[in-house]
């Protein structure tokens, strides 16, 4: 397997998508880093698969800084599906990829984006919570763009199929030193 002997680092490692994405390189032999912030929450993934648990706070930059200065590999970035509160109307991907960019010191490889809605009622009901879905924005050509339609249920839940699909295509292909992938002229790779 392409994991074998690979050291993998994701973070949200307790919560269903992060946890499947653990499972997964676990069994491929890959040596996996779970990162979350809560260790309660690290310590049943990382006893069911082997995975090493690293427990930090996302939102702080020296935090994301001193979790990633080791991680040679591909930073992949899977964008949230709505901005949270008011604070963050127009916030975009891009915007997120910047930022995360800059906490770690190095660029971002990969920006999988959710490119599905759901329906206008449910969508008026985030807008009176100051929520709207998170748009792609603009992002450097450098940074290779995964998009597909992630959103699955009248609430703001990724599809954990469509997504691990999304991220299992874009690691198998840097791990089988492929990082072009099969993108197209736009460079974005859709999921369908």
């Amino acid at each position: 397997m392409p994991t074998e002997n690979r050291t993998i680092l994701v973070t949200g490692a307790s919560g269903g998508i992060g946890g499947a994405v653990v499972r997964l390189l676990a069994e491929s032999g890959a040596d996996v880093i779970a990162a979350g912030s809560s260790p309660s929450k690290l310590a049943p993934i990382a006893a069911e698969t082997g995975a090493r648990p690293l427990v930090f706070d996302v939102t702080s930059e020296s935090a994301v800084r001193d979790a990633l200065q080791d991680v040679l590999g591909p930073v992949i970035l899977i964008a949230n599906l709505l901005t949270e509160g008011s604070g963050m109307a127009g916030f975009t991907a891009a915007d997120a990829a910047r930022w995360v960019s800059r906490a770690i010191e190095r660029p971002i490889d990969v920006v999988i984006a959710n490119t599905g809605r759901p329906s206008k009622e449910v969508l008026l009901r985030y807008a009176a919570e100051h929520k709207e879905p998170l748009e792609l924005g603009q992002l450097p050509s450098s940074i290779e763009v995964v998009t597909g339609p992630f959103w699955n249920t009248s609430i703001a839940r990724h599809d954990r199929r469509r997504l691990s699909f999304a991220v299992w295509s874009v690691l198998s292909g840097r791990l089988l030193e492929n990082p072009a992938g099969v993108a197209d002229s736009a460079g974005t790779q859709p999921v369908r």
